[in-house]
């Protein structure tokens, strides 16, 4: 069987974004323009799409905007579709209490915790995508998602040459099991 390993792809507008080195599922990070979200793969451009969000503040502020919401629409086309937030669910919770926002700013926020809580499960059960509150771990995260898609693709493709070499012996013709995906040739950037 062919092994697939395909490249991150990086929005070009992901300012600090992170950069994936070579493992057993990808073969590193190259950067590009993305229509919708901040990370994917190679050839899974319309099927997996990642949003990070760096901090709890940028988080909290774009589930109250209509330009975060057509964001999501964008969104709903993918098959798997995160949004990993470098945060934890704690201190969403208890938002805005221990922010980094200097006091007079803090003293002038009326939305909580709980409010952007009940936003967020309404989005998300509106749109479908999965939000991962990831703190610090944000790239682990990132990378177990891209290892299980390719889990999955690897399962699916190993399926269908099973069901089709079946096919094919029950038709007696001889037929020996096909290859099926993309081939990608990966050069060292």
């Amino acid at each position: 069987m062919d092994i697939i390993k395909p490249r991150v792809i990086r929005d070009t507008r992901e300012k600090h974004g992170w950069i994936f080195n070579e493992t057993d599922s990808i073969a590193g990070t190259v950067v590009d323009t993305m229509s919708t979200g901040d990370y994917t793969l190679e050839g899974f451009e319309n099927e997996l799409c990642i949003e990070r969000k760096s901090n709890l503040t940028e988080f909290a502020n774009n589930l109250l905007t209509a330009r975060f919401e057509r964001e999501l629409q964008r969104l709903e086309k993918f098959k798997h579709k995160y949004i990993i937030i470098e945060a934890n669910m704690d201190d969403f919770i208890r938002y805005p209490e221990g922010i980094d926002l200097p006091e007079k700013i803090l003293k002038r926020l009326r939305t909580k915790g709980i409010f952007l809580l009940k936003k967020l499960l309404e989005l998300q059960m509106e749109y479908g995508f999965v939000p991962l509150f990831a703190g610090t771990e944000g790239k682990t995260v990132a990378i177990s998602i891209f290892k299980r898609i390719m889990e999955q693709y690897r399962n699916d493709k190993t399926q269908k040459e099973q069901d089709i070499y079946k096919s094919a012996n029950k038709r007696n013709t001889g037929v020996s099991t096909p290859k099926f995906g993309r081939r990608y040739r990966i050069k060292d950037t």
